[in-house]
């Protein structure tokens, strides 16, 4: 560390210079990805940190004026200034979250999870997404690529039921490293429809079907698994249903035949129709028409459109409200499980 000193003096009143300071860094590699490091990004730009500091230098004015630009952009809105406070910290706490990097010839983009410090984690990227469909869709679209290499074997899961099926894992590593899971457990239909529902939401914005035609295989394996689940036929999972709901009761967040899964089942079902414009190589055999039929007549569309206080709250046999948990309904009045599902 460097100390800078300049002497001043200033009247009552008077203003002294205006000094413009930029923190810049160099870094050797420190992600490693599948067992070997890659280097950032930026140095294919820049040589060295003093060239990182001269290209500042030279861009002072271009610098400010883009940070201004970006300003304006999470400013426009008619809200408080809490509201700007909230964006500006949350950019920057993302901004700071961020990987990009060579991984070899291609670009790789990865992301930080919270406090846990998880690469991409799939349902918190799943809930950011939206920002990346705005601003930027292909660091979606690459995510999409990279957590190919991340799934996990559906017959661990569902048995005999789930041989040939997939589901994606929950993250890609932790820390400085994507070597693989390091959450100790699965949220199996949680990530997996996730997985599907971005995928179509990245052709949707973009038209790009390189995620698509690249991971179609494993696309196609990801909604039998999610088929495979279903033991009832009515669309509502059975199986493999922990969730993201980290906040919840046990029963919401590692419970049997829950509504919030059910709902995302639904949406991602009709995808596998062959919606990813078009795809051909996502028809094979009678799955486009099994998913057509399942996302057209399963419970789970049935519930999708109740109001919210329905699906939370259910009504027994004998017109007690019951709480919809996940396998049965629990009356809380008599602490005792009611009839049906």
């Amino acid at each position: 560390m460097y100390g800078v000193e300049q002497p001043f003096a200033l009247s009552l009143g008077e203003y002294g210079a205006h000094i413009t300071f930029a923190w810049c860094v160099y870094d050797a590699p420190l992600l490693e990805i599948g067992g070997e490091l890659a280097d950032f990004k930026y140095k294919e730009y820049f040589p060295s940190l003093e060239a990182v500091g001269d290209w500042c230098r030279a861009r002072v004015g271009e610098i400010e004026e883009n940070a201004r630009r970006v300003d304006g952009i999470l400013t426009a809105h008619s809200l408080t200034t809490d509201l700007t406070h909230l964006l500006s910290q949350a950019l920057h706490a993302y901004l700071a979250s961020t990987w990009y990097c060579k991984r070899g010839a291609v670009d790789w983009y990865s992301c930080w999870e919270g406090g846990g410090y998880f690469q991409s984690s799939v349902d918190v990227e799943y809930s950011q997404a939206p920002f990346y469909l705005a601003l930027w869709p292909q660091l979606l679209e690459m995510e999409l690529c990279e957590w190919a290499e991340h799934t996990r074997d559906g017959e661990t899961k569902l048995g005999e039921a789930g041989r040939g099926t997939l589901f994606m894992a929950h993250d890609m590593g932790q820390y400085c490293d994507c070597n693989g899971q390091k959450l100790w457990i699965d949220q199996e239909l949680e990530e997996t429809t996730n997985y599907v529902l971005m995928a179509y939401a990245v052709w949707k914005r973009t038209g790009s079907r390189r995620a698509i035609e690249q991971n179609a295989d494993i696309i196609r394996r990801f909604l039998d698994f999610i088929l495979a689940t279903d033991t009832r036929g009515d669309g509502i999972p059975s199986y493999a249903c922990h969730t993201t709901l980290d906040d919840a009761c046990l029963p919401l967040r590692t419970g049997e035949r829950l509504t919030y899964i059910a709902v995302k089942k639904c949406r991602g079902l009709p995808h596998g129709r062959g919606d990813f414009g078009g795809s051909r190589a996502l028809r094979h055999g009678g799955l486009p028409r099994l998913c057509g039929a399942r996302a057209r007549n399963h419970r789970a569309r049935r519930l999708a459109r109740r109001p919210l206080h329905r699906l939370l709250y259910g009504q027994g046999r004998r017109g007690e409200r019951q709480y919809l948990y996940g396998k049965r309904l629990f009356a809380p009045a008599h602490g005792r499980a009611a009839a049906g599902t």
